[in-house]
């Protein structure tokens, strides 16, 4: 499970939450990559210990996204 923190005034929540398919968003998806999907649920943590004590990852290196992150047709917001 990963968590990520989203604007409160976000207005196109819609858009993330659900499941997508990695094909469909990856410029060029790897023949690994082609059959897998992505479910992204709305969550209720709301502080960094209710995150871990769920068994949640928090991202605290600071970098930008990874490369498959980049690799995205078009985004969201």
């Amino acid at each position: 499970m990963i968590i990520i923190e989203v604007a409160r005034d976000f207005k196109r929540i819609g858009d993330v939450l659900g499941m997508h398919s990695w094909s469909e968003f990856l410029l060029a998806p790897t023949a690994e990559e082609t059959g897998k999907s992505s479910e992204v649920f709305f969550c209720t943590y709301n502080t960094n210990k209710a995150v871990k004590d769920g068994g949640g990852l928090l991202s605290s290196n600071g970098n930008g996204p990874t490369d498959h992150h980049r690799r995205r047709q078009g985004g969201i917001g």
